[in-house]
């Protein structure tokens, strides 16, 4: 789908039971999506208690 999603948010819409999907759009991946490393460092390092609140929550 093309969208671009921080590690936390891939983390969550993966599934180990079937079929995971995008987060936003909720289309099926076709392939293990790829995490944008500039935008996952990006939102840690301007968010950092959000950040860190997001993983607590997906854990």
């Amino acid at each position: 789908c093309g969208h671009v999603c921080c590690f936390w948010c891939i983390h969550k819409s993966m599934s180990a039971y079937g079929d995971s999907s995008c987060a936003f759009c909720r289309s099926s991946y076709n392939h293990f999506p790829s995490i944008c490393q500039t935008f996952h460092l990006l939102i840690r390092k301007k968010f950092p208690v959000a950040y860190r609140r997001r993983g607590e929550q997906v854990l």
